[in-house]
């Protein structure tokens, strides 16, 4: 049985939110570094010519109408320094859609129906008599 979001906690994170596709993680008050205490991390998908982008960073929000999968910084005083940020999530070239992201590429590969399997006889030998 899978856990809903709201069920993920740890000695580091306090709780786990997913709203409108955008995953976001609160830092726990206490066993983390005080820079971090009560901060935010999000993590978020987009979908880009054929693929699916995954993006992490500062925390961000989607609106119902987005299009596009776009997402707009939260903006609500929680954001991690960029130096604490997980090092994966520091590069600054391929940034998306507020600083600090980064964007991983995960090729979905088009459905491919089974094979029809025919399966091969030993043929019977002939004796040359």
């Amino acid at each position: 049985m899978a856990s809903s979001a709201s069920d993920i906690k740890g000695k580091y994170v306090k709780e786990v939110k997913v709203e409108k596709g955008v995953v976001t993680a609160t830092m726990a008050s206490s066993n983390v570094n005080k820079e971090i205490q009560g901060k935010k991390l999000s993590l978020w998908a987009k979908r880009q010519d054929g693929s699916v982008k995954w993006f992490c960073g500062q925390p961000v929000t989607r609106t119902d109408d987005a299009k596009d999968d776009t997402v707009t910084a939260a903006n609500d005083g929680k954001e991690i320094d960029t130096k604490h940020l997980p090092s994966t999530c520091r590069d600054k070239a391929s940034a998306g859609c507020t600083k600090h992201h980064l964007r991983l590429s995960i090729k979905i590969p088009k459905p491919s129906f089974p094979r029809t399997y025919i399966p091969s006889f030993p043929r019977k030998r002939e004796s040359g008599t």
